[in-house]
C-alpha cells in the first residue's frame, strides 16, 4: 500500500505513543538522539517492522511536541505561585558550553518543586 489512511487508526496511535515514549526516555536519561538510528533498528528487528522512531524523528518529537507541553506546564503551575527564583549555571563539556535555567517554586499542595526552563549549548 503506497498511501497510508487519513485518519490513525489504533495500532498507529499505539506505536505513536511507543516513539514518544522512546524519545521521553532518551531525553530523560541524558542519550544523544544519534543513539536512536541503532534502538530503533533493534526494535524493528525484535518486535515491531513499522517503529520508524529514528534520530530525526525523536529529535523532532522532544524538541516540537514534549518540551513545550512541558513548558506550558510549568507556566500552569507557576501563575498562582507567588515565590520563584530562577537560576542560570555553565559548565564546559570538550568545547561546548551547556547554560541550563532552572526554576525553583513553592507550591502549597505539593512544596518545593525544581524544573528546568531552558537548556542551551553554546560552542566555544
Amino acid at each position: 500500500m503506497f498511501f497510508s489512511a487519513t485518519a490513525a487508526g489504533d495500532k498507529d496511535l499505539d506505536r505513536a505513543a511507543q516513539e514518544a515514549t522512546f524519545a521521553d526516555h532518551l531525553v530523560k536519561h541524558n542519550h544523544n538522539f544519534r543513539s536512536m538510528d541503532w534502538t530503533a533498528g533493534l526494535l524493528r528487528k525484535c518486535y515491531d517492522q513499522h517503529f520508524t522512531s529514528a534520530r530525526t524523528k525523536a529529535e523532532a518529537v522532544v524538541t516540537s511536541v514534549i518540551a513545550p507541553h512541558a513548558i506550558d506546564l510549568l507556566k500552569e503551575d507557576t501563575t498562582d505561585t507567588t515565590l520563584v527564583s530562577a537560576t542560570v549555571d555553565t559548565s564546559n563539556h570538550k568545547a561546548v558550553k551547556l547554560v541550563p535555567v532552572v526554576v525553583r517554586y513553592f507550591k502549597i499542595t505539593e512544596g518545593v518543586r525544581v524544573k528546568i526552563l531552558d537548556f542551551t549549548s553554546l560552542t566555544g
